[in-house]
């Protein structure tokens, strides 16, 4: 019998031939550098869909793994759409909304801690993102829609990230989560109840789910169903006045920034809520 996974794995397949994309299964096969009797013995359910071929149908294809997976969704990626009420089920598309009045080099917008709650429940909503506050930073800010500031409330990742920090993530296409996400690196995962700096196992795969970890290597880790997960972000920078080496100077401007940050957002969340009614 075939597995769900399998069976959605060839309807994306038929997809791709009716909008004649690929000519035959041969094709599709070759595409994606397999041998086309394997892919033969797939489609006939005598075999199941390998994890390599899965990983590079995400990549050459674009097919979405939300719906491989978990079966909701498009079966295809969009990155050109913004993500609106109208296509929100998928939770995969990235938001392409780019105000051109924020457009700056050095500039990104800033999720204070107060702020991050909100966050998960407006990031769909371009008049939303539009009115974040943004702060420059050094070597960076050359992307606004994909670069973005969170601000650290979380004892758990001491004494790495202290309270007060901010760290500057890089938005990471979900047709890349399977390839990209783990290691020994640090990433932002904004669920749809809150947003937190984590160490990550990958089990989308296996398990479709992420494993979460603190610092603390002892911890067991919190399961988190991709279904849970909005979007993922790359830790490439910090912002500290924990760090020694940084100039007096340097830690003055961090910690206007910071302030100003906060002022900033307060006011213009109070002003979101009263335009939606909260």
């Amino acid at each position: 019998m075939k597995s769900q996974v399998a069976v959605r794995f060839i309807e994306c397949l038929e997809e791709l031939k009716n909008q004649k994309k690929v000519r035959s299964n041969r094709q599709f096969a070759k595409a994606l550098d397999y041998l086309p009797q394997s892919l033969s013995e797939i489609i006939k359910g005598r075999r199941n869909v390998p994890l390599g071929l899965i990983e590079k149908a995400i990549e050459v294809f674009e097919v979405n793994p939300g719906y491989l997976f978990l079966g909701y969704g498009g079966r295809f990626l969009n990155t050109h759409l913004p993500l609106t009420e109208t296509n929100r089920p998928s939770e995969f598309h990235l938001n392409s909304e780019q105000p051109p009045a924020r457009q700056r080099i050095g500039s990104i917008y800033a999720l204070p801690y107060s702020a991050q709650e909100s966050y998960c429940q407006h990031l769909s909503d371009p008049k939303y993102l539009a009115n974040l506050p943004v702060i420059k930073i050094p070597n960076g800010g050359q992307h606004i829609d994909t670069e973005r500031a969170f601000e650290i409330n979380d004892p758990h990742m001491e004494p790495v990230l202290h309270q007060g920090d901010y760290v500057i993530g890089e938005l990471i296409n979900p047709k890349l989560w399977v390839s990209r996400i783990g290691g020994n690196r640090l990433f932002i995962i904004v669920t749809k109840t809150g947003i937190l700096v984590r160490k990550v196992v990958n089990r989308i795969m296996q398990e479709q789910c992420i494993i979460l970890h603190t610092i603390d290597e002892l911890d067991s880790g919190h399961r988190t169903p991709l279904e849970e997960v909005r979007q993922i972000w790359q830790v490439n920078q910090l912002l500290t006045k924990h760090v020694a080496e940084q100039s007096p100077i340097m830690m003055k401007t961090i910690s206007q920034q910071i302030r100003v940050l906060k002022e900033t957002i307060q006011a213009q969340q109070e002003q979101l809520d009263k335009q939606v009614g909260y």
